[in-house]
């Protein structure tokens, strides 16, 4: 609109508005782009502008809106949520992705991620933890409802063993045992209870 408030529909304005949107890490600038004149219910029309843009990082972010470098109004605050589970993405930490000592409990930790990377918030996915060699363990795994899930597996044979760790998707066929995550399967070595390491 110009100044008395005239909306300006017949001129495309979209190379003077340029959208700005910034977090405390990244900060992107984006131009708009005409859509179409429209006619309001009043019999006026007006130009309409379109802002796309493809936010990847999760978290709380700002958009400005500037029109020949002013801003015409204020920033708007908004939160970006992480995308559904991605297990390619999903990571695995602890002392138990390569060692774990004979008759004892080892923990894991994995952290469910999107395909972006961010860190899921919420819990509900159903992680399977296994381990295989000349005997097999089944991990128990705990849901901590904030997108990490703690597992504890243990071994009573010596030896080097597979670590599966997998998420089977909402929608898998009953017998799916899921997808690896990131790094999936880890070589364990099981040493023995007396064994430095």
């Amino acid at each position: 609109r110009d100044k008395w408030s005239n909306a300006r529909n017949d001129f495309d304005d979209s190379k003077e508005f340029v959208i700005t949107t910034y977090s405390s890490e990244t900060m992107s600038q984006t131009k708009s782009r005409k859509v179409y004149n429209s006619t309001t219910g009043n019999g006026l029309s007006a130009n309409l502008y379109e802002y796309v843009s493809t936010l990847t990082k999760s978290g709380t972010m700002t958009v400005q809106v500037m029109y020949t470098n002013i801003p015409i109004v204020e920033p708007q605050e908004f939160y970006i949520h992480p995308a559904a589970t991605s297990a390619k993405h999903s990571t695995v930490e602890g002392r138990g992705t390569t060692l774990a000592t004979q008759h004892q409990a080892t923990p894991i930790v994995i952290t469910a991620r999107d395909i972006y990377g961010n860190a899921r918030e919420s819990g509900g996915d159903k992680v399977t933890v296994k381990l295989v060699a000349v005997n097999t363990a089944i991990g128990k795994v705990t849901d901590n409802y904030d997108g990490t899930y703690t597992a504890v597996y243990t071994v009573t044979i010596m030896g080097t063993y597979s670590l599966l760790v997998r998420i089977i998707p909402p929608l898998a066929d009953q017998k799916s045992e899921g997808i690896h995550i990131k790094g999936s399967p880890f070589s364990v070595q099981n040493l023995d209870a007396n064994q430095k390491n």
